[in-house]
Formats: structure tokens, sequence, C-alpha cells
């Protein structure tokens, strides 16, 4: 029996005062997630609501090649167009089962820094990764941080999840919906949207934008 696992997605939007929202908070009171998978073109709607979460069954297929693709089908209110960037909070160092995984294909810290000093466009696709997962303090104290995904809006109520690793490691010639393999490993992920922490610009082609406190949180179970 294939081991299933169940994706619980909490979407915990609060949209704060900033530029382009309107100077009251507003609480997200729609969202509608759809999935497919890279051998079932067909969509299909993720059960839940964004006060309850979604859920995600889960087959735990370790081949490589096999993909669960994630998209928002709605969010109301309407957000302004642009693209949202969300960075993982990385797990603690107790959640081995997290790093063990990405060890195992040699996404490391050592890794990374055997390659920091090379140009990032030679960079092997393990060095976003790490910075996704983890990220780089710099000398002087910041941090350099990839996106775990994108939230694409046009501003007529259409959205697109952009995969943030297949953005770098293809230094932004590939677009892929937010993707992830059947085995990833259980736990549970937060996600916030927040300004820029990376080294280049990660969507050329759309404006970045910014909600304060706007978090995604993902369990895995």
């Amino acid at each position: 029996m294939k081991k299933v696992a169940v994706v619980v997605l909490a979407l915990a939007f609060l949209m704060l005062t900033v530029g382009f929202v309107n100077a009251t908070p507003r609480l997200l009171k729609e969202c509608n997630m759809v999935y497919w998978t890279s051998d079932e073109p067909t969509l299909k709607g993720v059960p839940g609501n964004q006060v309850s979460g979604f859920k995600l069954s889960l087959n735990g297929n370790p081949d490589p090649d096999f993909w669960y693709y994630l998209n928002i089908k709605f969010i109301k209110p309407d957000l302004p167009p642009g693209v949202y960037m969300f960075y993982l909070t990385p797990p603690p160092d107790t959640d081995t089962a997290f790093w063990n995984y990405w060890a195992a294909k040699d996404v490391t810290l050592a890794h990374f820094l055997a390659h920091f000093s090379d140009n990032p466009l030679t960079w092997p696709w393990q060095s976003w990764m790490w910075l996704i997962i983890q990220g780089r303090t710099t000398p002087g104290g910041g941090l350099i941080q990839v996106p775990m995904f994108g939230l694409r809006s046009d501003g007529a109520g259409n959205y697109e999840l952009r995969d943030g690793l297949t953005q770098y490691a293809s230094h932004a010639t590939a677009i892929s919906p937010l993707r992830l393999n059947g085995d990833y490993p259980l736990g549970t992920y937060t996600f916030t949207c927040h300004g820029a922490k990376e080294l280049t610009p990660p969507y050329p082609d759309l404006a970045v934008n910014v909600l304060d406190d706007l978090v995604m949180t993902m369990e895995l179970r």
C-alpha cells in the first residue's frame, strides 16, 4: 500500500495598511485552490477553505519526476496586479526529516558554500534551493533568501502560483506552477509575504508588491 499523506493548507491572509491597500485592514473572504499531477492533468479542487484549511492527499511517490502542482483559482477581495513573494520560515534543526530529505539531494550548507563565490548564473539548482529553505546571512548581518513561490495577480481576479526554484534555477527563463513531490517531508511550514531578500530580481516581467503579514501555513500530515 502506498504511503498516504495529507496536506492541510491553512491560509490566513490578512491585508494590513500598505500603499496600495485600503487603510482599513481587510480579511480574506474567499480563496479557492486547485491541483493536478504530472501524470493526471485534470484540474481538481482542493477540499476546504481559507478558514478551515485545505486538505490534499499525497501518494508518497518517491519518483523525482512525479509532481503535484498547486494553483489559486480565485481570491476575494481581489489583489492588485503584480507578484507577491512568499518566503519559507526555515524549520528548526530538530526537524531531521526535513533536513535529511534535502541533504539526500545535496542541498546543504557545505554544497552551497562550495559554489557561493561562483557566478550565480553557473550555480547548480541546489544552491538556489538552499537559499529557499535556509537563506544566507551576510557579513553585514543581512539575509539573502529566495522566495519559495510567488503569487501572481493580474488585478482582474486571475491568479497563478509560480514555483520559486524553477524561476531562479532557470535564471527567469522558465516558469512553473508551484509544485511539490509526492514524498515531500511531513510537518508544518509557514510562508510570509514580504519585501525582496534575494540576489537578483525574481520576476522581471512583474511589479513586486508586498502585503505585510500575508501568511500561508501548510501542514503536511
